[in-house]
């Protein structure tokens, strides 16, 4: 691949490679938080600078071509240099730096640590950005591998080889019912909990926590009757505190939301693990100071999460 002007727009080669790990414009547009019509037009650059069609439409599916297959490497391999390149000065200084972070993260880990966090960078680090995004915990090592996530938060009970985590605190799923509900009044029982219509945040890919309900109630035969997906836990709150319907989620966050919603908070009536929160990075980042200051910033501000 030759060095064309057109190519130190690095931010197009990254659309390449979510293009060629998606084929699907739709998909790679929600993956990198961009319009169809942008994604679209991406695409098109990406054809005229290469001068081949990348991804072909067959049988209503997109296809790669054998020149797109070809590019994939050189594009992984000259990105990964670029961060290199980037992360060269030994030194960072969070007050002067201009840097936009990007953290993958289940949306009640967000809720809990995206607050503290952008209190203390509003304070000591005002040009940085921070992108708290969900994303498909199944392909958690792929994006970090890759650098379209600098860190992840959330909880890997065998972390692949080449990732690094340290534990940041723990917590419990409890259940969700409306005030008045029977169940408030009597409490849940396991056969309650099984027989009830659930309602659940759809995140990309299933969650540990969700997962770990799950298992627990096929451990007795049984698989949860779920009613509706919903967006986030708002919604999710305002759907139980108006009709029948159970909900499941961390302690920690429901006990934050409870106070906004007529809502009780209920032990969870299955055999559920104890849920913990890691931060998880690629060995590869091990020593680039802008990402260790922001491990070690995220570290310090969950330290006063309760």
């Amino acid at each position: 691949m030759t060095m064309d002007p057109d190519l130190s727009d690095l931010r197009l080669l990254e659309t390449f490679q979510v293009l060629m790990a998606e084929r699907s414009v739709s998909r790679a547009a929600a993956r990198m938080n961009l319009s169809q019509p942008a994604m679209s037009h991406a695409l098109a650059r990406l054809r005229a600078l290469f001068d081949d069609p990348l991804l072909i439409k067959r049988s209503g599916l997109m296809v790669p071509s054998q020149r797109g297959l070809d590019l994939q490497q050189e594009v992984a391999d000259l990105l990964a240099r670029a961060q290199r390149l980037v992360a060269a000065p030994s030194a960072f200084s969070p007050r002067t730096a201009k840097h936009h972070f990007k953290i993958m993260s289940p949306e009640f880990a967000g809720a809990l640590i995206a607050p503290p966090l952008l209190a203390r960078l509003a304070q000591d680090a005002p040009n940085i950005v921070l992108s708290f995004q969900a994303a498909d915990p199944t392909r958690a090592l792929e994006y970090l591998e890759a650098g379209e996530f600098d860190c992840r938060l959330g909880w890997w009970p065998a972390p692949a080889p080449g990732l690094r985590h340290k534990i940041l605190f723990s917590d419990r799923i409890v259940a969700i019912v409306r005030k008045d509900h029977a169940y408030d009044r009597a409490g849940l029982t396991k056969e309650q909990y099984l027989d009830a219509r659930h309602v659940r945040v759809q995140p990309p890919g299933l969650s540990y926590s969700m997962r770990s309900i799950d298992q627990a109630a096929a451990r007795v035969g049984r698989k949860l009757r779920i009613a509706a997906l919903v967006q986030n836990a708002i919604i999710m709150m305002e759907a139980i505190e108006q009709s029948d319907l159970v909900g499941s989620m961390t302690e920690r966050m429901a006990r934050r939301m409870a106070h906004n919603f007529a809502v009780r908070i209920l032990p969870m009536p299955l055999s559920v693990p104890e849920l913990k929160v890691a931060l998880y990075w690629h060995e590869r980042t091990q020593r680039q100071p802008a990402l260790r200051w922001l491990r070690e910033t995220i570290s310090d501000v969950s330290k006063a999460i309760v």
